[in-house]
């Protein structure tokens, strides 16, 4: 650890030899001191070990008037590289390679966003997907959060109301059965009209919307599917209009 004012004064061999040393050790140890160089410029690197570990790089900034702290180091020398457990600050590039980082938790990890178009009539209680199935693979132990969004019509001709229910569906691999994350979120009630008559060929347009966060028990490879419940009217269209798209989007939280 060494500090130096990067000034070689004119002097006898010996002396400027050994000035010229004590410049490079302070080089060698990025400035290291309990306090800061006392001459400093632009871009200037200094571990502060103020309070011992963990020390503090810091670097000057470009109009030399203040240091900014870029990573805490836990080991400083040992082995050339900031500890696992070192706290970075800043902005990663996008370039950037992250080996064993460990994100905070509930940090969006990643996103999968799917839209998917198509009109699919529903009229009794089904058992096969209506939607797109979309996938995510994280990391185990990690959450995920889905968020539906599906324009939906009911068709309640003769009926005082109508209803179906959607349920959210998970499964851990492409050739597995699915399994409820929740239980039915009831859609549409439909009533007499002012008159005390039955509705004649009457729509409602819903654009549905469902989402949470769950965390699955096991498995890092993941599909998750939306399905209907037929209760109470003539019919319902899942995707109605040709305008309309469902839109997935499910995202990887960090536990």
């Amino acid at each position: 650890m060494a500090q130096h004012d990067y000034n070689i004064a004119n002097a006898g061999g010996a002396t400027v030899r050994a000035d010229i040393n004590n410049v490079l050790a302070a080089v060698q140890s990025l400035n290291s001191g309990t306090g800061a160089p006392s001459s400093t410029v632009a871009g200037m690197l200094w571990l502060d070990t103020a309070g011992g570990l963990p020390y503090a790089l810091k670097i000057r900034d470009g109009g030399n008037n203040h240091w900014l702290t870029i990573a805490s180091v836990t080991d400083p020398g040992s082995d050339g590289n900031i500890e696992t457990s070192a706290t970075i600050k800043g902005t990663i590039d996008s370039s950037a390679t992250l080996t064993n980082a460990t994100f905070p938790a509930g940090h969006i990890v990643q996103t999968v966003n799917q839209t998917y178009h198509t009109t699919t009539v529903v009229s009794t209680y089904i058992t096969s997907s209506t939607h797109i199935e979309t996938e995510i693979n994280i990391t185990a132990g990690n959450k995920i959060f889905y968020n539906y969004t599906i324009p939906t019509r009911l068709f309640a001709s003769g009926y005082n109301y109508g209803q179906y229910k959607y349920y959210v569906y998970h499964k851990v691999t492409s050739g597995g059965t699915y399994a409820p994350i929740i239980s039915g979120k009831t859609q549409g009630s439909y009533y007499y009209d002012l008159a005390g008559n039955l509705p004649t060929d009457f729509y409602r347009d819903v654009n549905f919307n469902m989402q949470g966060v769950f965390t699955p028990s096991s498995g890092t490879q993941h599909f998750l599917n939306v399905y209907v419940e037929f209760i109470q009217g003539n019919s319902v269209s899942v995707g109605q209009a040709t305008t309309n798209t469902q839109q997935v989007t499910l995202m990887e939280i960090q536990s």
